[in-house]
């Protein structure tokens, strides 16, 4: 479960205002709303990237406001994070950056760890390019990496920023239906933020639309769009009841 208790976030100005909201464990949220509306930072209030200025955040069980900096590191090997620019290292092989969060939490076999790398590629439908560098990757290539490497310790939590932005419509499908399987397996819970609402509505079990930092809407999928403000948005005018 990913909770919020009347959560507040600034920086020179507020971003996010009273946010309040709890997501059942194993369900995926779709986050919408314009850019610049404070999608982003409450994606990375749920890494505990950002500490609110105001408010709770919790993680299953475990509060990530207020811990210390060693417990916040323990907790993050429990959350895979997908960045919008993808953020591979450039000088690691494609392999190397799959395998970075297993290296990072230790436990497992250098043959046992290939064999986890080679999953997760076979999965994004990536099999041969482990030798690769990023450079030689196309966009999407790069998003489908990404994602292996945020599911690659098969984390509890997974958190994805705009995984489809620039995207065609037949990868974008591919990487939605992907998150899906793959939190399905796992049991994970799941945010992801997208501005492509057809394709996230088809797999999220909850919506959530950020509007004036505040949440205007937090519910299951099936009513999103007989809510209005996320009609407007989602339709570009409002929907009559």
């Amino acid at each position: 479960m990913i909770e919020f208790e009347n959560v507040s976030m600034g920086f020179d100005k507020a971003v996010l205002n009273n946010i309040t909201f709890s997501l059942p464990t194993g369900s995926m949220l779709g986050l919408i709303g314009q850019g610049g509306v404070g999608k982003s930072v409450l994606l990375k209030l749920c890494c505990g990237l950002l500490e609110p200025n105001a408010g709770r955040v919790s993680l299953g069980r475990e509060a990530l406001t207020g811990q210390s900096e060693e417990h916040l590191a323990r907790m993050r090997q429990e959350i895979g994070m997908a960045f919008q620019n993808t953020a591979l290292f450039d000088f690691m092989s494609v392999g190397e950056n799959i395998a970075f969060p297993l290296r990072q939490k230790g436990g497992l076999s250098d043959i046992e760890i290939d064999a986890r790398v080679l999953d997760c590629l076979t999965r994004v439908s990536l099999p041969t390019i482990a030798n690769l560098a990023p450079s030689a990757l196309s966009g999407g290539m790069k998003k489908r990496v990404a994602l292996a490497r945020a599911m690659i310790h098969r984390p509890p939590f997974i958190f994805c920023d705009d995984p489809t932005a620039g995207l065609d419509p037949v990868t974008s499908s591919r990487i939605f239906r992907m998150i899906d399987e793959m939190r399905t397996q796992y049991g994970s819970t799941c945010v992801v933020v997208s501005h492509d609402t057809g394709g996230l509505f088809k797999r999220c079990d909850f919506v959530g639309l950020l509007r004036d930092g505040a949440m205007a809407y937090f519910g299951p999928t099936q009513d999103a769009m007989s809510h209005p403000t996320v009609a407007e948005f989602t339709l570009g005018k409002a929907r009559t009841q």
